[in-house]
């Protein structure tokens, strides 16, 4: 993957820091706004936010690898610059009626309960199912991901 130059220099400022090595996969901001961006970003800092979900077409539509266990992501926020690198943990497609209570409460949005989450999430993949001209219904895959933070700007 080429990084643009402010994510390459993140990474490198990441790797001098730490003395480890982080080859990046994924640059990717969560959210559909710039508003929305900022506050998952600060959900992601604060501790809260774990895990994120996806749909399918996400990765078929763009042609772009599912995550897997272990990769590396650099995380932007609004305004597209990088705040932290994380982790993929655990990765499964799920049903989106069958997301469960635990994986609301790691997405670390809104109450955390799975109600919530379920009624943030229909508007949210809404508004991709209608960008991407598909029907989104209770059936239709999401890409449940948990991640760790392994960096954070200081």
């Amino acid at each position: 993957m080429i990084l643009e130059s402010k994510v390459q220099e993140f990474v490198q400022q990441a790797e001098d820091q730490t003395g480890m090595s982080f080859p990046i996969k994924y640059v990717y901001a969560f959210g559909d706004s710039p508003s929305m961006k900022d506050k998952l970003i600060e959900l992601v800092i604060n501790g809260d936010k774990r895990a994120t979900a996806s749909l399918v077409e996400e990765y078929t539509q763009d042609d772009l690898d599912v995550p897997v266990m272990g990769d590396l992501s650099v995380v932007l926020d609004g305004k597209g610059t990088p705040r932290v690198i994380v982790r993929t943990t655990e990765a499964e497609w799920v049903p989106f009626d069958d997301v469960s209570a635990s994986f609301a409460h790691d997405e670390g949005e809104g109450d955390r309960s799975l109600s919530d989450w379920r009624e943030g999430h229909q508007r949210y993949f809404g508004r991709e199912a209608d960008r991407r001209k598909i029907a989104f219904t209770g059936e239709s895959l999401i890409l449940c991901e948990r991640f760790e933070v392994i960096y954070q700007a200081k």
